[in-house]
């Protein structure tokens, strides 16, 4: 199942970890305490190396000095250790040198074997060997063992990837400012650090060598047995000349090779490829791009791609969370029951070991071996704030890195013993059962230890690495699809064809689940998920999908989305195809840690470039935006993506949104974040600051409609006021966006009725009509409110006004608004009628006034008239139905001031208006029949008789109004009440006799 390198690095991993225990036992302090010059692991160091050099010296007497001193100055070196360093531990750092030696010793022992198994002479040794650390350099006796067995054991870092987990963000170490502290002879290292560096050497030495040296006599015997005859004859002579070490023999047989045809070329470059970085050399395509560029360049290149990758996964959640995609996939081909198992007893491991960890080799390779050094691990006795702070961030970022490696150690656990228990409960013995599970969790969880990844993730020049950062699992799980489940399907499907059908719903369902949960926490889908891709095709088709599962649980129902034409569902379709390849699928913006976020736009910054008619602030915000998203990724040593995601995120839930700019240099609001509660509040804070504010519904909602659901200006405008005038944000937001879809004819008039229908407040309302449908009503509200109209109030009469006639809205004001106001909005709209406002003025009810007006509006001309009579409009209001008071109000409205008296002194005698009107039409009738052109007492005697129900006082006022100079003593029913109305109508005391 593994291949012998697998097993191996494990072999090498356990051994680096015990050795590692062993030297944390001895608890080398590496601070300098206070009156002493070195640490104690520093003390070990130089006491260690003066005392193999003694040793030397003395063994050596022809030697006059080792390392620039005598044996005597030597002496002088360790007398001036103790002296300058008093409160060191003597016996506790002399113990120490003593079991460092014995472990160099055994270090040594195990080298010499792998020497001579492999037909090199054994090297001769010294007890008590100190290996001397320098800067750049490798250990004289480390160097000596693998340079000779072809493998780079460069001591000056820790082996280490950022893609990788045990050490993922333990950057290689660094010294300060005690390194400089040296007694006379030059030692960068303390013990502790140099046993770090030295063991991962070592360790490569003695467990890879065999498989180095084996892989390469494969590729040469690959490159002889495909090469021609003549090439196989001059590859023979090359091996017997024996005046040639086996190295130069070696670079004759390259050369010769070189210049053959071989069958098996291209898979011959790619083994020595793999042999060559197993042997820790650099990649091939590294050393071409170094030559290029230059070794300064190249190097600061790979520090800056290093903090880049740094910065986007270190104290990610979001990168956390993808460790449990595995998961998904292994449940694919593994019993529910036997998962469930795995999961459980995983958890438990972290508590108490369940001796599964020494069992699998995968597993002792994913955990590795901790280094027992620490970036910004401080040792000076007077640190500098910033190593302070360095000391800090350290502590605190290994602390808030750890659960992404306990997250994949507790995936990577439950899927080797879901996997051995069922390969036990079929039938296979203990060892055959961990070794399958082994391979099969590798090949499901992209094993990155040594010799396990393809060659092409092991080249760290920039060109290649913005390709293959974070790709490794991708690839690996688009392999493990098109070539491993298929195997294994097949396999189910010869017992039974539903088990294979069972596998693939499980990867189907699993992933689609997964990605809904990962989605609605942080805010985008990260794994592979065939579903899902259907879901949002069918969607862009039908215009209805099924929405996030975990959002339809907690209420949003949701099913429409936009609809698309086939073109643009099929680019959506390809993009998403594309975003889930290896490689191309991070620069495109998918894939589980998105390479993307940390490139600039080259789009957005040659627009800020050279577009015109950008303002000079949107053009400094293009800029600012792409450049500081980049420097996030390279200002700090690690989490700076997740710090500017809780920038970004806490900015976005304080302003209530997260905003850009328009090309005048305006706010737009590309979504809303709604902290209508202060539970609302805590949650987006809590999301935004662990996700990112992409993580918001209303961000995913945003991303959903194709980045198309922001405001425009004056919308942003408009949204940004009725927040902070504390209106409901998602109540605002919609109904923003609601008055914004409407367009075309009428569209002011429907603006209007949402605003009037929303329940934001009348200054709310204001503001809103103001900014998005017309500020032409600003100045006319502005008076209405100081009479006490409500928004609503006026905006009913404002749209009532365009369909009422003007007695009907002058009655509907006057009716359902009071006085002061109905006046404020007649005034303020011009709400008038002629003849209705005579009749309010009369003193008439709204309702009368406006029934009566219309009655009399109604009225046409009698023939041979160019206008109505005064006795068509009488005789209208005397027939309607308004109460006799009315009746009396509106007859005298449109009576002409000089009749007006008459009639009011029939009403003096309670006189009905049908009563007067009766008699002002039978006298005109009688006038007709007798051919008078003006009234005589015997008409009006005639006409007021034929009137019944009348009392005497009520026919002697209406004789007496009929002609205004008829002699009130000539009154045939009432002497005294004709004098009276005679003189009311000519204005003078009621009581006074004036005869005419």
């Amino acid at each position: 199942y593994f291949t012998p390198v697998h097993i191996h690095e494990a072999a090498a991993t356990r051994m680096k970890t015990e050795l590692r225990k062993r030297v944390q036992g001895m608890q080398l302090s590496r601070k300098i305490a206070p009156g002493d010059t070195v640490s104690e692991a520093h003390a070990v160091q130089l006491l260690g190396e003066a005392m193999d050099n003694k040793q030397y010296l003395e063994q050596h007497k022809r030697v006059a000095n080792r390392d620039g001193k005598t044996y005597e100055e030597w002496q002088a070196a360790v007398r001036a250790l103790w002296e300058s360093s008093p409160n060191l531990n003597r016996q506790k750092i002399e113990g120490a040198v003593e079991q460092f030696r014995a472990i160099y010793d055994e270090l040594f022992q195990q080298m010499n074997e792998v020497r001579i198994r492999n037909g090199y002479e054994p090297i001769n040794y010294r007890q008590g060997y100190f290996p001397h650390f320098q800067p750049g350099d490798s250990s004289g006796l480390l160097e000596q063992f693998s340079r000779a067995l072809g493998i780079s054991a460069d001591v000056t870092s820790l082996p280490t990837t950022i893609n990788g987990l045990t050490h993922q963000f333990r950057p290689g170490i660094r010294w300060f400012g005690n390194a400089q502290e040296r007694i006379g002879f030059n030692t960068t290292y303390d013990a502790v650090e140099g046993f770090d560096k030295y063991i991962e050497g070592a360790a490569d030495v003695i467990h890879h060598t065999d498989d180095i040296q084996a892989l390469r006599a494969l590729s040469d015997q690959i490159r002889y047995r495909s090469s021609d005859k003549g090439i196989q004859e001059q590859a023979d002579r090359i091996r017997k000349m024996d005046n040639l070490t086996d190295d130069e023999k070696q670079t004759l047989l390259d050369q010769t090779y070189q210049k053959a045809r071989t069958h098996l070329g291209n898979f011959v470059v790619e083994l020595e490829e793999y042999t060559n970085l197993l042997a820790n050399k650099r990649s091939r395509a590294d050393r071409d791009m170094e030559q290029r560029l230059g070794r300064n360049m190249y190097n600061l290149a790979k520090r800056f791609e290093s903090r880049v990758a740094a910065n986007m996964v270190a104290i990610n959640p979001g990168s956390w969370l993808t460790n449990f995609i595995p998961l998904t996939q292994g449940w694919t081909t593994t019993e529910t029951r036997y998962t469930v198992q795995g999961m459980w007893e995983s958890l438990k491991d972290f508590k108490t070991s369940d001796g599964m960890l020494e069992k699998s080799d995968f597993l002792t390779n994913r955990k590795g071996s901790d280094p027992l050094v620490k970036m910004w691990e401080q040792s000076s006795k007077a640190p500098t704030a910033w190593q302070n702070i360095s000391a800090f961030g350290g502590r605190a970022g290994e602390f808030l890195s750890s659960p992404m490696e306990h997250i994949d150690q507790f995936t990577a656990g439950a899927l080797v013993r879901a996997r051995y228990h069922q390969n036990v409960s079929r039938g296979m013995s203990e060892s055959a059962a961990i070794q399958e599970a082994d391979a099969w969790t590798s090949g499901i969880m992209a094993d990155r230890s040594k010799g396990s990844m393809p060659t092409v993730f092991n080249q760290q020049n920039p060109l290649k690495k913005v390709f293959t950062q974070f790709q490794l699992e991708v690839n690996n799980e688009l392999s493990w699809l098109v070539k491993d489940v298929p195997d294994e399907l097949k396999e189910l499907k010869e017992k039974t064809l539903g088990a294979a059908a069972l596998g693939i719903f499980k990867f189907l369902v699993g992933t689609y689940l997964y990605n809904d949960l990962y989605e609605a926490l942080v805010g985008r889908r990260a794994a592979l998920d065939p579903l899902g891709i259907l879901n949002d095709t069918v969607g862009d088709l039908a215009g209805y999908k099924l929405p996030n599962l975990i959002d339809l649980a907690t209420g949003n129902d949701d099913f429409e989305t936009k609809k698309k034409d086939i073109y643009e569902t099929a680019g959506d379709f390809g993009g998403q195809i594309a975003e889930n390849l290896p490689f191309i699928g991070g620069v495109l913006g998918g894939g589980r840690v998105p390479i993307s976020s940390a490139l600039p736009s080259v789009d957005n910054l040659a627009k800020a470039a050279g577009k015109s008619g950008l303002s000079g602030k949107k053009r400094a915000q293009l800029i600012g935006k792409e450049l500081g998203n980049s420097a996030s990724y390279v200002a700090l040593p690690f989490g700076g993506s997740q710090l500017r995601k809780i920038v970004q995120g806490v900015s976005a839930v304080a302003k209530g949104g997260s905003y850009s700019m328009d090309n005048d240099g305006n706010k737009l609001l590309q979504y809303p974040v709604y902290n209508d509660s202060s539970g609302a509040v805590v949650g987006n804070t809590a999301k935004a600051i662990l996700f990112g504010k992409s993580s918001l519904k209303s961000a995913r909602d945003w991303v959903d409609n194709d980045f198309k659901s922001g405001l425009n200006a004056d919308e942003t405008a408009a949204y940004i006021k009725l927040k902070d005038e504390g209106a409901n944000q998602k109540d605002a937001y919609d109904l923003i966006q609601a008055i914004g879809n409407e367009t075309g004819k009428g569209s002011n008039d429907r603006k209007a009725k949402l605003i009037q229908n929303s329940n934001l407040t009348d200054g709310q309302k204001q503001a809103l009509y103001s900014t998005l449908v017309s500020d032409s009503l600003d100045e006319e509200y502005s008076d209405l409110k100081r009479a006490g109209v409500s928004w609503d109030e006026m905006m009913a009469v404002y749209e009532a006004k365009k369909e009422k006639k003007d007695v009907e809205l002058a009655l509907w004001v006057d009716t359902n608004y009071s006085e002061k106001e109905a006046a404020a909005l007649r005034k303020t709209f011009k709400i008038s009628s002629e003849k209705y406002d005579e009749m309010r003025s009369a003193g008439m009810s709204p309702k009368d006034a406006a029934e009566l007006t219309e009655v009399i509006s109604e009225l046409n001309a009698l023939e041979g008239k160019k206008q109505v009579t005064d006795l068509q409009k009488y005789q209208a209001i005397a027939e309607s139905d308004a109460s006799d008071e009315a009746k009396a109000k509106a007859i005298k409205s449109v009576m002409r001031a000089d009749v007006r008296p008459k009639y009011e002194a029939t009403e003096k005698y309670d006189v009905k208006p049908v009563d007067y009107v009766a008699a002002y039409a039978k006298v005109v009738e009688l006038k007709t029949k007798y051919g008078k052109s003006q009234v005589n007492a015997a008409i009006a005697k005639e006409a007021i008789d034929s009137i019944p129900g009348l009392t005497t006082k009520q026919r002697a006022a209406l004789w007496q109004v009929q002609k205004k100079n008829f002699n009130p003593a000539q009154n045939p029913y009432d002497v005294t009440i004709g004098q009276i109305v005679y003189n009311i109508q000519y204005g003078l005391d009621a009581g006074a006799i004036v005869l005419p």
